[in-house]
């Protein structure tokens, strides 16, 4: 059995900025911080913005990770048999050229390397000629791979052996999950007059906070009394003055209140809301955070219906999966919320299923026994 200071090397870009891919790399090092010796080594570049989903060619970045491949060799030279777990593998072209040129040749020969896959689309590589083959000699140098759902990991059951293949959802940072008694006398309120609606991610297009504007909207044309906030980034100043344009124009009441990361805020933006809404089609989207926040706070969730979210909420249990880009049908799921037997239904299956699923206990637990696992094997 491993000993309580056996090291343990987390890999990745941890905060800030606080996006998911950094607080999920965070959280799991802190899960293994009571049992292991954990090294956490940061290969976050200076600049880096969090919004860009495909980075591009930058000097700057490049020789960032130029530098990075030496530091990374001379630490790990330190601990050559600790297992890895590297959270930073990128299913894009020029992240896959870092992956395979920068970091993966640090490793030492016999060392256990776990892949922890944030971002979907690392089989993409393998329908191009230029990465067809380095993203093969990358899985065999892996020793085993971590997807947070059964979905994304069919997704690659084509080109990463089920031997490798380890399923570990996310979760959430203890300060955003409601007490047990909170939840409960959450659920005896019941919805509120407006109903309030929650969009709570970075303000990116293919996330959906339009088709939420749109939907309210639509409640609002109907007589419905409600009312939305929309918490996050934005990229760029122009797309939020579209936003307040089409927030008047249609005019429904909002707030943009920013970026948040403390999650005992984001707590307090769940209580305050009745449904949280969440209608992305991210292309590289894995397992979003801001769903797991919701579920742990009992707020009945509305999303799209697309497999990685499947794995997540069933349609009419913990809310509704709708058809993408379909305001309409958003309008309807949330406006059926808004009656307090189903809204008290959700909210009780939200909650239930992120103690099931995604609590920081179990989740916790199966990080520690990935880490036993590679540490027993080394």
């Amino acid at each position: 059995m491993a000993s309580p200071l056996s090291p343990v090397v987390v890999l990745g870009r941890f905060p800030p900025p606080a996006d998911g891919q950094t607080l999920a790399t965070e959280r799991c090092a802190s899960f293994l911080d009571d049992v292991f010796d954990v090294r956490r080594l940061d290969t976050q570049a200076p600049g880096a913005d969090p919004l860009t989903a495909h980075p591009r060619f930058d000097l700057g970045r490049t020789l960032h990770y130029v530098g990075l491949r030496r530091r990374l060799a001379a630490t790990l030279r330190e601990t050559p048999t600790a297992p890895v777990l590297w959270h930073a593998v990128s299913p894009a072209r020029w992240g896959h050229l870092r992956d395979v040129l920068a970091t993966a040749p640090a490793f030492a020969p016999d060392q256990p390397v776990v892949a922890v896959f944030h971002r979907a689309g690392f089989e993409s590589l393998f329908e191009s000629a230029v990465t067809a083959r380095t993203a093969a000699r990358l899985v065999r140098q892996l020793s085993a791979v971590v997807f947070h759902s059964q979905a994304l990991a069919d997704r690659c059951a084509d080109v990463i052996p089920e031997s490798k293949v380890r399923l570990i959802p996310n979760t959430v940072r203890d300060a955003a999950v409601l007490s047990a008694e909170a939840a409960s006398a959450r659920r005896a309120e019941g919805p509120g007059t407006p109903l309030r609606v929650l969009f709570l991610s970075n303000l990116l297009p293919e996330k959906g906070f339009a088709d939420v504007l749109e939907a309210v909207g639509q409640l609002h044309g109907r007589g419905v009394a409600v009312e939305a906030t929309f918490a996050g980034r934005w990229p760029d100043a122009t797309t939020r003055v579209a936003f307040e344009d089409r927030a008047r124009a249609l005019g429904v009441r909002v707030a943009i209140p920013g970026a948040v990361a403390d999650p005992a805020e984001i707590r307090r933006l769940h209580l305050d809301a009745d449904v949280f809404a969440l209608p992305t089609t991210h292309p590289t989207e894995t397992q979003p955070i801001a769903i797991l926040e919701a579920l742990a706070a009992g707020t009945p969730v509305v999303s799209v219906d697309r497999p990685i979210l499947r794995d997540m909420m069933a349609d009419g249990v913990e809310g509704a999966l709708v058809r993408p880009h379909d305001p309409a049908a958003l309008a309807d799921a949330i406006g059926r919320l808004a009656e307090p037997a189903p809204w008290r239904l959700a909210s009780s299956a939200a909650r239930a299923r992120f103690e099931a699923a995604f609590s920081p206990a179990i989740v916790g637990g199966l990080w520690q026994a990935l880490a036993a696992e590679w540490m027993a094997a080394s």
